[in-house]
């Protein structure tokens, strides 16, 4: 429209007789590969056209919204990319929903008979029992209980007899009632874990801030898995905890609903991205502890170092991928440990390395955990994060967490 309305426009793009042509295409190719006009086709132009710099103007525009509608269309195709990640992985959890408990009553009905026979001998009647196998093989009872006399008896004797007709070890699930009355209920049983654990966590805010940028969780799954979540949040204060408190929130959600840790990891980071404000990202450290076989999955999105104390040494577990919600290609690292009896596992946030003195901090926090000769992860927790401030003159430069669980076979 600018040569247009212009008198000279004839003149300017005389094909024969001005070299407008070919200023306008070098102009162009140095907008497209800079984003500024190259000065010296500038002069040129200048001699022939009056209004060069308007030019100049209206071709950065193009370029700039050109640009615009490209980034918008590949977020476009990113954001298509993820709801297909989130259909495959709903894809996923309704198959494996469907798959979850096999019927075998029919199958096992002399076991059930010895539960029957076990628990009257105890004084409770069971009635219309079902047995069930998941796809590990381990057992579930559901029935319904009550006392014969009126009186009450407690879940850990109905326990005894369960466990005993079934020739397992079993164990009521986690919200069951204490006691069994004559009232009668619903009762549901499933097979014991081979371990039992204990966790703690001591934290120190970064000095002058009242809110930790730190988010952490102690997560129990009904499949016999604990979780140890940790989030760290970009900085501190309050903003680094909304966004370490949401990516928890989150993988709460999607871990409760049954979905793989994989899954929830990538579903989560797929939500921070689309939603992505203010170039705000959390690491996300997560070890799934199954209780059944002692053996921990370690997931790490830029998180900080993992360690184990083992009776004899300690092992630390590192990663180096990228925070959570800056791309939506994330890269999980997936490490696979087998935790032995009195086995330590220690989750720490960046605070509590970043300021350790010593060349490597890593092998700083080895040599403290190797000190630490503590039975409950309580003590441990403390005694570490008293020594990690000695070591910092107690100065708390960010915010510091640390996360103990001891593991124990029954």
């Amino acid at each position: 429209s600018l040569c247009v309305n212009c008198n000279q426009c004839v003149l300017c793009w005389d094909k024969d007789k001005s070299p407008m042509h070919s200023y306008l295409a070098y102009m162009l190719q140095s907008l497209q590969r800079t984003g500024e006009p190259d000065q010296e086709i500038v002069v040129q132009m200048q001699e022939y056209c009056p209004y060069t710099d308007a030019v100049i103007q209206e071709g950065m525009r193009i370029f700039e919204k050109a640009r615009l509608n490209l980034a918008w269309y590949n977020r476009l195709l990113e954001n298509r990319e993820i709801i297909a990640q989130q259909l495959d992985a709903m894809a996923y959890i309704m198959e494996d929903c469907a798959n979850e408990m096999t019927d075998i009553t029919q199958e096992r009905r002399q076991f059930l008979a010895e539960v029957k026979y076990r628990a009257r001998e105890r004084g409770v009647i069971v009635s219309k029992p079902r047995l069930y196998e998941n796809k590990d093989k381990r057992w579930q009872l559901a029935c319904e209980a009550y006392t014969k006399n009126g009186g009450c008896i407690s879940m850990k004797e109905l326990t005894r007899a369960v466990s005993a007709g079934l020739e397992r070890d079993m164990r009521p699930h986690r919200d069951e009632r204490a006691m069994v009355s004559s009232q009668g209920a619903s009762v549901l049983f499933e097979e014991d874990t081979c371990f039992h654990e204990t966790h703690a966590v001591v934290r120190r805010v970064k000095d002058g801030g009242s809110v930790s940028g730190d988010n952490y969780s102690f997560l129990e799954m009904d499949n016999g898995q604990l979780a140890m979540i940790l989030s760290d949040g970009m900085g501190s204060g309050s903003m680094a905890c909304k966004e370490s408190e949401l990516v928890l929130e989150l993988l709460e959600k999607f871990l409760e609903a049954g979905f793989s840790k994989e899954t929830a990891l990538k579903m989560m980071n797929s939500a921070m991205v689309i939603r992505g404000e203010d170039d705000l990202y959390s690491t996300v450290d997560i070890c799934s502890l199954d209780l059944y076989t002692g053996c921990c999955d370690m997931y790490k999105i830029g998180a900080s170092t993992t360690f184990i104390k083992h009776r004899d040494f300690v092992e630390r577990i590192v990663s180096s991928s990228l925070p959570v919600g800056v791309t939506h290609r994330m890269e999980i690292m997936n490490t696979k440990k087998q935790l032995e009896d009195g086995d330590f596992l220690v989750m720490v946030s960046d605070g509590v390395l970043e300021y350790l003195q010593g060349e490597d901090p890593d092998l700083a926090m080895c040599e403290i955990l190797k000190q630490a000769a503590f039975q409950h992860p309580g003590q441990m927790a403390d005694a570490v994060m008293d020594e990690v401030l000695s070591r910092t003159g107690g100065i708390v430069a960010d915010d510091m967490t640390i996360m103990v669980c001891a593991v124990w076979r029954k």
